[in-house]
């Protein structure tokens, strides 16, 4: 039974504030992004000062939507990883990646977004993706299926014939280079076979939108981060009427559960079960 918060009038509440934040802060950075508001975090990866204002915006707006939801967002998991335990709490959680590919963010290539998911007592029910440039967007809801911001329903035929010779994915070697063999090995020769031609976006953001739009077929991930992945994974389950991200070696379906970054595994994600069947194999091989 679906949730009964999960209406068409929370959605559009929640585009109008995905989009007034992306146009005053997040825009208006990208279009004056200096030096001094980048810097880079404990573990490396970049942050801007557009990242925390964002995702403080979005903490405040988010949650004067539903009363007593508490919230996650990936630079406050950054700052204090106690906040973790708010997925796992009772009712509701909001799950923020207030720009994903910061990265992109920074060195204005585009392709980056927002990632909102929608948590409750462990299980993401409801998901908005947002690509900020091209202002496009789409949204889940569990066991009601994915929409465009329109609200016009995202359908797939899976039972399509499909060639094995033109499938398509991202696999970027050069994030599996600390997997053991034979699974960097295998990702190495996947990614030769399928992923020459292949413009990796490095934002998940995107990597879910192409899934959903059938640009490409397959998306192999080292982490199951829920500002990551929380949304998109909901919504290629919604279309494929079963888990979506399966990991090779545990052959465990995602979920919120730590660890969060695969050390020794990765997460495959696919619509189509025939595509999913012939990844895992080459993998498994």
């Amino acid at each position: 039974m679906t949730d009964p918060i999960l209406t068409k009038e929370l959605s559009d509440k929640v585009w109008l504030i995905i989009e007034d934040v992306s146009e005053c802060i997040i825009m208006s950075y990208y279009n004056s992004l200096k030096h001094e508001h980048i810097h880079t975090k404990a573990n490396s990866s970049i942050v801007t000062d557009a990242d925390v204002l964002a995702e403080k915006e979005f903490t405040k707006l988010l949650g004067q939507l539903i009363p007593g939801c508490k919230v996650m967002g990936e630079e406050a998991y950054e700052a204090n990883p106690d906040v973790a335990k708010n997925l796992k709490s009772k009712g509701y959680c909001w799950v923020i990646d207030p720009i994903d590919g910061t990265a992109n963010f920074a060195t204005k290539k585009g392709n980056f977004g927002v990632l909102i998911a929608l948590v409750k007592d462990g299980q993401p029910i409801g998901g908005w993706l947002y690509d900020v440039p091209q202002k496009r967007g789409y949204y889940a809801f569990k066991d009601q299926g994915v929409f465009d911001k329109d609200h016009n329903k995202v359908s797939v035929d899976l039972s399509s014939p499909f060639d094995e010779t033109k499938i398509k994915g991202y696999a970027n070697p050069k994030y599996f280079q600390r997997c053991p063999d034979p699974i960097r090995k295998n990702v190495t020769d996947l990614s030769d076979e399928f992923c020459k031609n292949v413009f990796d976006p490095y934002a998940s953001v995107i990597q879910y939108m192409d899934l959903l739009n059938g640009v490409t077929d397959f998306v192999i991930t080292n982490n199951q981060m829920p500002w990551d992945h929380a949304a998109g994974q909901l919504m290629i389950s919604e279309l494929k009427k079963a888990p979506a991200g399966i990991s090779v070696v545990g052959n465990k379906t995602y979920n919120l559960e730590k660890p969060w970054r695969l050390k020794e595994d990765v997460m495959v994600t696919t619509l189509r079960p025939k595509v999913e069947k012939l990844i895992l194999s080459r993998l498994r091989k």
